[in-house]
């Protein structure tokens, strides 16, 4: 929810660094650590952050991430070590910012999104433990759990580039919350720098 697209400092590219996810709705995980996905344009930034704030404007994690020579779909993990899950019930809301200059950090290009940890049905955890990793795509998005939806297209993708099937499905899902002009673009898997941990709200 709330996607901003905005221009890089070096040009404005054609597409701008950009947060995938539904621009309109609340995007839903069943994932006590999900994970995160952002468009990043070619770029003089050395680096990003990422950064996550529960609904209170609480600052949960943060990162560092280099994106230098790098442009693509990055994939985000939300490490699991040393930092406590999302908690179910809870909105979160997540920011990207290309560091342009590290001497004025009021420059930055920011873009931002909105998720909630869901508890899974019943009936949909039996569904999904009784399908292969390519049918559950369709088994999540119908129950309307975005970043669950994009990360096992995500992981189809990345181990089968060639696969036609995989290349729609991937791009059908995009196309559906207006970011179809993205779904072509190569994807990145990064995995965060040791993290450093702020703290949970109350700790």
């Amino acid at each position: 929810m709330s996607r901003q697209v905005r221009c890089c400092p070096c040009g404005c590219p054609e597409k701008p660094v950009t947060a995938l996810v539904p621009a309109a709705t609340l995007g839903q995980t069943t994932a006590a650590y999900p994970t995160f996905f952002v468009y990043v344009p070619p770029t003089f930034a050395q680096n990003a952050e990422f950064v996550l704030f529960d609904e209170d404007d609480n600052l949960l994690y943060e990162t560092t991430v280099n994106v230098a020579g790098r442009s693509g779909i990055i994939k985000l993990d939300f490490p699991v070590e040393n930092i406590p899950p999302l908690e179910l019930s809870k909105n979160y809301i997540w920011e990207f910012g290309l560091v342009c200059n590290p001497d004025d950090r009021s420059g930055d290009l920011s873009v931002m999104g909105w998720i909630e940890r869901v508890e899974m049905d019943p009936s949909l955890k039996n569904q999904l433990e009784q399908a292969p990793l390519e049918a559950r795509a369709p088994i999540f998005a119908g129950a309307g759990l975005w970043y669950d939806t994009l990360a096992v297209l995500a992981e189809l993708r990345k181990k089968g580039p060639e696969n036609s099937i995989f290349a729609s499905q991937w791009a059908e899902l995009l196309e559906s919350v207006g970011l179809e002009t993205y779904s072509p673009e190569p994807l990145e898997r990064y995995n965060p720098n040791p993290p450093e941990q702020i703290g949970w709200g109350g700790c």
